[in-house]
């Protein structure tokens, strides 16, 4: 599991499974940590169904067809110095805004040693909603240095290659 950390927070990207059928698909589980306690409130998220419960301790489920694009969208925001976002495809469960060079909350150039991250899932992965609803709901910011980052998209990549090798049909 990759972990981005910033002070004592902590994003957990965990890649689940991946399947192939047309298309790749890519299923995970996001999971913010203060000091490695789930911040998020598992009574407060869908967890009727064998899908939802993968997120069980505070995690988000996830998935991305073809492609798990969020490592290139960090790469090209390290790479280029420009804000990326990245949304997860087809379904917009979450989405990481990238801000290389910034510091929330003004965003404006500062150091080129930090980089803004902010994650925010849509309200759909709570309790009793129906739809998406554009991100709606809690966002969480975090300021990672560029050392960090890059640890966190190599992880990133060994995880992917690791879970690919395991590919179900």
């Amino acid at each position: 599991m990759a972990k981005l950390k910033s002070e004592n927070l902590e994003l957990e990207f965990k890649l689940l499974e991946c399947h192939k059928y047309d298309l790749m698909e890519y299923d995970f589980v996001c999971t913010l940590t203060w000091k490695g306690i789930p911040v998020l409130n598992d009574k407060a998220f869908k967890r009727s169904t064998s899908y939802w419960k993968k997120g069980s301790d505070g995690g988000l489920i996830g998935e991305e067809m073809d492609s798990f694009s969020l490592i290139t969208e960090l790469e090209d925001a390290v790479k280029t110095k420009e804000m990326r976002i990245w949304e997860s495809w087809p379904d917009p469960d979450m989405c990481v805004a990238v801000y290389p060079n910034r510091c929330f909350p003004d965003l404006i150039t500062l150091d080129q040693e930090y980089h803004t991250i902010i994650f925010s899932p849509d309200v759909y992965q709570f309790r009793d909603m129906d739809c998406y609803s554009g991100y709606e709901g809690v966002s969480f910011v975090m300021t990672p240095t560029e050392e960090t980052l890059n640890q966190f998209i190599g992880d990133l990549k060994k995880e992917l290659l690791e879970i690919e090798k395991g590919i179900k049909d």
